[in-house]
């Protein structure tokens, strides 16, 4: 037997068991009830892993370990506790500070004081963080402050971290007495999945689990998940969930059930339900019909399944037996430093925590150790600020460049280079196929990508782009742009106007053809056309003395003392 996730359960259930139940009417028979219960009757603890192989799924933050802090639970585990109170502490805490409102327990150590050891504390939860930043492809020097980001992922990672290493105080405990170390909530980790968007395509991802790990010396350990508590708990550490499970979810059914009969009485008609006021009446139909379905069952069974049991009765169904998360690089032996003629098994997290380490060596020669906060540097409270090129937790990683990204998103943007380069292969391909999305995604990755160094798949490009050149390339393709779009905007309206003169010519010269001609005068070709006067003003016979010139006038002394330009004159008649 081995056992199936619940998403595969819902699958493998709907098709044998349910399939069968659903017959006319929606009736359940007698063949299709035992299937049901034998199907159900398979769950059952765990007894070997089984992940379902999803081909189309793609993979979002999937990282080994998938939770920051996960490879050290064992160990906190095994380790003693002592209960203290968190007002003891408090100002000895930096990094989770905000994060811890209970009373705390701390890990026994001897020779320490009490705010050493919740220093101590402290800076390995910043650890974590740091290295799950990077191991995201975070720049974790851009997230010192985690509660005064905008990003929920960063947040609740941080939340994560510190619950881990400051697990809550059992109930009851006085200060100086032992405790149980009280693992995280699965809310927390819920939380933390939901926020971050993981997603590994199949059902390794889980908060409550059980491992088993092989040593090199053939030693078995058994290693296990979070607490199956939801928090705030006495039974575990972190805070509520922020949605509703499969059982909430089953448990709410009925409520749709009894909402639609109270807008909608049992004896009201097909006609008044139909008729029923918008939105109680579509709320009403809906929630009628998806409730009355014979399928209902198999639904409410599956939303609280968690796993099952198959046999070779499924055995054409793809799995495999290492979670895909598991199969991902370690990025803490990604990420940890090997010291000069050491092997791996002197490989120590973060070099800057080697008191005795000379400065040109850490950070592989490539950064300098800068304190995390404002509490000193012990404890692994200093990390490598890798220079300009560089980035990690140890500065080994190249960054990508800032200038070839934006040479290549202004001259083979709209093909996808910039977008290639980058490592978003998703996103090039659809610039490649729409001409850098029909012009505008092209514009917008151009200055986007000039503006400021961007992320990468691992990390932010190296800042190598002078603001100059940004600058005025950026005014020389907005300058070109314009004119190309006022020359296309002419050629476009002469086009349209030539268009119009030849469509309208063969108009023009019908309308020629068909006007008559004008009939000449047969006197002369130069004189003008007769022109016939109404009876009532035909002209008498005209005097030729009536066309004589007038007289030239004489020019006189005014009455009122000036000259005289014009003067009388009189018509003479012959």
């Amino acid at each position: 037997m081995q056992r199936l996730p619940p998403n595969a359960c819902l699958l493998l259930i709907s098709i044998t068991s349910c399939a069968r139940a659903v017959q006319l009417g929606g009736q359940f028979t007698n063949q299709s009830a035992p299937s049901l219960l034998q199907a159900l009757g398979k769950v059952g603890p765990a007894v070997q892993e089984l992940f379902t192989t999803n081909a189309v799924c793609s993979k979002s933050n999937c990282i080994n370990p998938v939770f920051p802090g996960l490879e050290d639970l064992h160990a906190l585990a095994h380790s003693s506790w002592t209960c203290t109170s968190l007002a003891k502490i408090k100002e000895s805490m930096q990094f989770c500070q905000p994060v811890i409102d209970y009373d705390p327990a701390l890990q026994a150590g001897s020779g320490q004081t009490i705010d050493e050891l919740a220093l101590k504390q402290d800076g390995a939860a910043a650890s974590a963080f740091f290295y799950h930043l990077s191991g995201l492809g975070y720049d974790a020097w851009d997230h010192t402050e985690p509660g005064l980001t905008g990003d929920d992922c960063i947040k609740a990672m941080w939340r994560m971290a510190c619950f881990t290493y400051f697990p809550r105080a059992q109930m009851g405990c006085v200060d100086g007495n032992p405790s149980l170390y009280l693992r995280p909530c699965q809310s927390s980790c819920q939380n933390y999945i939901r926020k971050c968007g993981v997603e590994c395509c199949d059902e390794s991802v889980q908060c409550v689990f059980t491992h088993q790990v092989t040593l090199s010396n053939n030693a078995v350990v058994m290693t296990e998940g979070y607490a199956p508590h939801d928090g705030p708990s006495s039974m575990c550490t972190g805070a509520a969930s922020r949605r509703f499970g499969g059982i909430a979810t089953a448990l709410g059914l009925p409520v749709l059930l009894m909402l639609a009969e109270l807008f909608l009485g049992s004896s009201a008609s097909p006609r008044e339900r139909r008729s029923a006021p918008l939105p109680f009446g579509v709320f009403a139909r809906l929630a009628t019909s998806v409730l009355k379905s014979p399928l209902l069952p198999c639904i409410v069974i599956a939303l609280t399944l968690q796993g099952c049991l198959v046999d070779d009765i499924f055995s054409d169904v793809p799995t495999h037996t290492i979670g895909n998360w598991r199969q991902e690089p370690d990025y803490l032996m990604l990420y940890e430093f090997v010291p000069p003629a050491g092997n791996a098994l002197d490989a120590k997290l973060n070099s800057c925590s080697l008191a005795h380490l000379a400065e040109n060596l850490q950070c592989s020669g490539r950064g300098v150790c800068k304190q995390w906060s404002t509490k000193g540097d012990q404890f692994g409270k200093s990390f490598c600020e890798c220079d300009r090129d560089y980035a990690d937790p140890e500065c080994v990683t190249k960054r990508k460049s800032q200038a070839i990204a934006y040479f290549l998103s202004l001259f083979f943007g709209f093909a996808g280079a910039d977008q290639f380069y980058l490592g978003f292969y998703r996103q090039a391909i659809v610039k490649l196929f729409t001409f850098g999305g029909f012009g505008l995604v092209w514009v917008v990755d151009m200055i986007r990508i000039g503006s400021g160094p961007v992320h990468t798949q691992q990390f932010r490009v190296a800042e190598d782009l002078p603001r100059w050149v940004f600058t005025l390339t950026a005014a020389m393709v907005a300058i070109l742009l314009g004119v190309a779009i006022a020359v296309l905007t002419a050629s476009n309206l002469r086009a349209t106007r030539q268009k119009g003169r030849i469509i309208s010519a063969p108009e023009v010269e019908e309308a020629h053809m068909t006007e008559p001609e004008p009939v000449p005068n047969k006197a002369s070709a130069f004189s003008a056309p007769a022109y016939t006067y109404p009876a009532s003003f035909a002209p008498g016979p005209v005097h030729h003395s009536q066309f004589a010139p007038a007289p030239m006038p004489s020019y006189g002394i005014s009455p009122y003392g000036a000259v005289s330009t014009t003067a009388p004159h009189k018509s003479v008649v012959m």
